[in-house]
């Protein structure tokens, strides 16, 4: 326990310090983006296999981070599920 220089001021309750850690990076996941685009989530799973985004792998997760192109994509692809339904 050190004093106003340190890391841990005496009787503090964490132990964390601005710059011990890496800024965290806030992810999305496909049922984020069907639940903020108002979709049904199987039906806009079912069109992100359709889309056949190179970046995605079988097995893997749909969760990218905010912000990114693949965090577009997913709004893209929602995007398009939505303009397909009113088409409709």
């Amino acid at each position: 326990m050190r004093g106003k220089t340190g890391w841990r001021e005496v009787g503090a309750k964490s132990d964390w310090h601005p710059r011990s850690q890496k800024p965290l990076r806030r992810t999305v996941t496909a049922a984020e983006v069907a639940r903020e685009f108002g979709v049904d989530l199987p039906d806009f799973l079912a069109a992100l296999r359709t889309a056949g985004l190179a970046w995605h792998t079988y097995d893997d997760r749909w969760e990218v981070e905010l912000g990114s192109p693949f965090h577009a994509e997913l709004r893209r692809v929602c995007g398009t599920l939505i303009a397909k339904r009113l088409a409709a």
